[in-house]
């Protein structure tokens, strides 16, 4: 099996996995790690990526950016754990949900974990939910305004 995927061959093989939990990138091995899973990985659930090891915050963003739009079709949903420059991370994302032409590559579900206390959000609107607020935005595509993303800011 490791032969298969990693040597010079033009044969592509998925591995189909519900749920990966908790894949560290580190700097070292990072890229590697990204093309894996963009080229192998098919997620019926979620994958779980913990970004505290990365240094380059550049190349953080890109790759995510890359997993976000164009694994939809492979990817349910990814958590995202301790990414630097949220906020930066956030205005990205927001900025390509709205001009993206063809948004059935992105994921369908994204979520980060950890609290960012930092963070600005201008809410469409703010509910309660028992001890949790709730700050509720939606971004619409420009190409095809019938495309909404309901983005949900729990704190």
């Amino acid at each position: 099996m490791i032969k298969l995927l990693f040597e010079n061959n033009n044969k592509n093989i998925n591995l189909y996995i519900q749920t990966c939990c908790y894949i560290y990138f580190y700097n070292s091995i990072y890229k590697s790690q990204f093309e894996f899973i963009i080229d192998h990985l098919i997620i019926t659930k979620q994958i779980r990526l913990d970004l505290d090891f990365m240094d380059n915050k550049d190349e953080q963003n890109n790759y995510l950016l890359k997993l976000l739009f164009n694994c939809g079709k492979r990817i349910n949903c990814i958590c995202f754990d301790r990414v630097n420059e949220i906020q930066k991370l956030i205005g990205l994302i927001v900025n390509n949900i709205k001009i993206s032409i063809d948004c059935s590559k992105i994921v369908p579900m994204f979520q980060f974990g950890y609290f960012y206390s930092g963070m600005e959000i201008n809410a469409d609107r703010i509910e309660v939910n028992e001890n949790q607020k709730i700050a509720i935005c939606e971004y619409t595509n420009i190409y095809n305004p019938s495309i909404k993303y309901l983005v949900k800011y729990y704190y």
